[in-house]
């Protein structure tokens, strides 16, 4: 039994240069190529990794920073409730009354309201017009 190879016998070209330089050749250029692509994955891990280290480094300041504003703001609440409270003290009407009468004022014996339209009413009839700006 003949099988397909004896039937047809087809001349097989061979190369004309040197297979074994060419291989090393194309071993050598795949040999660069990986190491390429090693050195430029490693760049990257390590560019990322560092990307990530700063991003960290700035979050850590960043909640350093709020902490420290958040006190800082408690602290001014704290003194803007004491003014306040201070000032509600110092308005009141008897500590006004007793700080005039300190001061040497007197109670209004004849005291003068003024209307909406300019015109002064009081128990003497002085008007807007007369009274002193």
């Amino acid at each position: 039994m003949s099988t397909f190879r004896d039937v047809v016998r087809l001349p097989i070209a061979r190369p004309t240069t040197n297979t074994r330089a060419i291989s090393q050749e194309s071993i050598a250029v795949k040999r660069s190529s990986l190491r390429l692509f090693i050195t430029l994955l490693g760049l990257t891990i390590v560019s990322i990794s560092a990307g990530l280290m700063i991003l960290n480094t700035f979050l850590v300041h960043g909640a350093f920073s709020m902490q420290s504003l958040q006190k800082e703001s408690q602290s001014l609440e704290r003194v803007q409730q004491a003014v306040g409270n201070r000032v509600a003290i110092a308005e009141s009407p008897a500590r006004l009354a007793a700080e005039a009468t300190r001061l040497g004022m007197q109670p209004a014996k004849n005291p003068v309201f003024l209307k909406i339209s300019g015109v002064a009413s009081a128990r003497s009839g002085v008007s807007s017009a007369s009274m002193p700006h």
